[in-house]
C-alpha cells in the first residue's frame, strides 16, 4: 500500500539494512519453526510409543495384583453392581490412569476410584483404542489374564499425555528464542559493518568541494559496492576531462577573438583619424576592413554556437526522415554568394533523396563541409556533393579540388581550433562541428583524396533500427475506427 502522506521523493525509498534484517529474521524464524515442528512431531511419536508401552505394563501389573485384591475386597455374595471400587488407587494411580477388571461373563469385578462403571473399551476387543469420557479423550488398552477368566481395561487421558510433550518442548523453545535474539544482534552488527563503507562514501561526497574530482578511496570496500565507487570515479574522470576540455576551449576562443577584436579597434581608430583629416580613401578602406573583421567575428560566434548545439543535445539526432534534396539546396543557397565571389561551381549528384536524422544537424554538417571546400578551393574551382545508399547506411560525400589534407594530419583536423596554416582562413572549428554532428548521429567520417584532386570527406550515416510493432495491443472492436 502506498503512503499518500509521504512526499513523492520519499514514497519509494527503503532501507537496505531493514530489508536484510527482515529477510534474516524471517528466514531464521521459518527455519526455527520448521525445526520445532519436526521436534514436536518426533517428541509426540516417541511420547505415544512410551505411554503405550507404559499402558500395557500397567495392564499387566493390574492383572497380577487383581486376584489378591479380589480375594480381600470381594463380598461373599459376589461383586456389587458397578464393581468393587479400589480406593488405594487414589494415591497410586492419581487422576490420570483408570482401570477395570471384568469377568468372562461381563460382570465388573473391580475398578479404580476414577473409573466409570461402564466399560472403558469394548468387551472382548483386545489391544489399543480410543474412547471419549467426561474428562476428555483417553487411550485404552484391553488384555486378558493367563487363565482368560478376567479381562483388564486400562485408560490414559490424552490431555495429560500432551502436557508431557509440551513440557518437554519448553527448553528447546527457550533456546530457539535465545538463538533468534543472538542472530538478530549478530545480523545487526554485520549490516552496520556492511553499510559503513556506504556511509563513508556519502560523507566523502558531501564534504568535498565542487571542484574536487579526485577518486574516492574507501577502506574495507565490499565487493558489491566496488562497481558503484568505480562508476563514480569514472564519472569524476570524465567530468575532469570535460572541464579541462572546456577550459582549453575557452582559452582558445579568447585567443582567437583577441586578433579580430584588436583589428576592429585598430581600423576604428584609423577611420576616426581619417574622418578628422577628411581622407575619404583611407576612411573607406578602414571601414571596409572594419566590416570584414566584424563579419569574421560574427562567423566565429556562429561557429561557436553551432559547435555548442551539436555537442550539447545528442538526443536530438533521432527526429525522423528528412528531404535530403531540400537540405542540399538550402546549403547551396547559403553558400551561393561566397561561391559566386570566387567563381566556384557547386554541383550535386543525389542517388538518395531522403535520410533519417536531425535536419538542422545534417544541414550544419553539410554547410561546414561545403564552406571549407569553397574556402580552400582555388578560384574557378569545383565543389561536388554526392549522396548514395550503401548497405545499411546513407553516405554523404563532399569533394573539392583544393590542396587537400596530408595523411599524417587527417586525424588532427577534427580537434577544436586546429588549423594546418596561419593564412587567416577560418578558425579551425568547421571539422570539429562536423565531427560533433556525426557523433550525435552515430555516423563515421573518412577523409581521402578526391577525384577532383583535393579533399574528399565521406560521412556514413547508419540507418535507424526498425521499430518492432507492439503485439500486445488489443484488437479494435468492429465499432472502432
Amino acid at each position: 500500500m502506498k503512503h499518500a502522506w509521504l512526499p513523492r521523493r520519499f514514497a519509494h525509498r527503503w532501507s537496505m539494512r531493514s530489508r536484510l534484517l527482515s529477510i534474516v529474521l524471517s528466514s531464521t524464524v521459518v527455519a526455527g519453526l520448521v525445526g520445532v515442528m519436526a521436534m514436536y512431531w518426533a517428541a509426540t511419536v516417541e511420547n505415544e510409543r512410551m505411554h503405550d508401552e507404559h499402558l500395557a505394563e500397567l495392564a499387566q501389573t493390574v492383572m497380577r495384583f487383581a486376584e489378591h485384591e479380589l480375594l480381600e475386597s470381594m463380598p461373599a455374595s459376589g461383586p456389587p453392581a458397578g464393581g468393587v471400587v479400589d480406593d488405594e488407587t487414589t494415591t497410586t494411580l492419581g487422576t490420570r490412569f483408570m482401570y477395570q477388571i471384568w469377568s468372562q461373563d461381563g460382570r465388573l469385578m473391580l475398578r479404580s476410584h476414577n473409573a466409570p462403571p461402564t466399560p472403558l473399551a469394548a468387551l472382548g476387543r483386545m489391544g489399543y483404542g480410543t474412547q471419549e469420557f467426561i474428562g476428555g479423550a483417553a487411550v485404552t488398552f484391553v488384555a486378558r489374564g493367563a487363565s482368560h477368566a478376567l479381562e483388564v481395561h486400562v485408560a490414559d487421558l490424552v490431555e495429560q499425555r500432551n502436557d508431557v510433550v509440551l513440557g518437554s518442548l519448553a527448553a528447546p523453545m527457550g533456546g530457539f528464542a535465545l538463538a533468534v535474539l543472538i542472530v538478530l544482534v549478530l545480523a545487526w552488527r554485520a549490516m552496520s559493518q556492511a553499510v559503513g563503507p556506504m556511509t563513508e562514501t556519502a560523507a566523502q561526497l558531501v564534504s568535498r568541494s565542487p571542484t574536487d574530482l579526485t577518486p574516492l578511496e574507501v577502506a574495507n570496500m565490499p565487493i558489491e559496492l566496488q562497481p558503484i565507487v568505480d562508476a563514480i570515479n569514472a564519472l569524476f574522470t570524465r567530468i575532469m576531462g570535460a572541464l579541462i576540455h572546456e577550459r582549453d576551449f575557452s582559452a582558445m576562443a579568447a585567443h582567437e577573438l583577441r586578433t579580430p577584436l584588436a583589428a576592429l579597434r585598430l581600423y576604428a581608430q584609423v577611420a576616426q583619424s581619417a574622418s578628422r583629416g577628411i581622407d575619404d580613401a583611407i576612411l573607406k578602406e578602414s571601414l571596409g576592413n572594419l566590416l570584414v573583421n566584424v563579419d569574421r567575428c560574427s562567423h566565429f560566434v556562429d561557429q561557436l554556437l553551432a559547435l555548442a548545439r551539436a555537442e550539447g543535445a545528442p538526443e536530438l539526432a533521432l527526429t525522423g526522415p528528412m528531404d535530403l534534396e531540400r537540405v542540399v539546396a538550402d546549403v547551396f543557397d547559403d553558400m551561393a554568394f561566397e561561391a559566386d565571389r570566387r567563381n566556384i561551381g557547386l554541383r550535386s549528384h543525389l542517388g538518395v533523396l531522403a535520410m533519417h536524422g536531425r535536419r538542422a544537424g545534417v544541414q550544419t554538417l553539410l554547410r561546414n563541409l561545403v564552406s571549407n571546400a569553397i574556402r580552400y578551393s582555388p578560384e574557378g574551382g569545383e565543389v561536388e556533393v554526392r549522396a548514395f545508399e550503401a548497405e545499411d547506411a546513407v553516405v554523404l560525400v563532399v569533394d573539392d579540388n583544393g590542396p587537400g589534407i596530408p595523411v599524417a594530419d587527417r586525424d588532427k583536423v577534427f580537434d577544436r581550433f586546429r588549423r594546418l596554416s596561419d593564412d587567416g582562413r577560418g578558425f579551425g572549428l568547421g571539422l570539429a562541428i562536423v565531427r560533433a554532428v556525426a557523433d550525435t548521429h552515430r555516423a563515421t567520417i573518412e577523409l581521402s583524396q578526391a577525384p577532383l584532386g583535393g579533399l574528399r570527406v565521406q560521412v556514413r550515416f547508419p540507418r535507424p533500427e526498425p521499430v518492432m510493432p507492439n503485439t500486445t495491443l488489443t484488437a479494435a472492436t468492429p465499432n472502432e475506427t
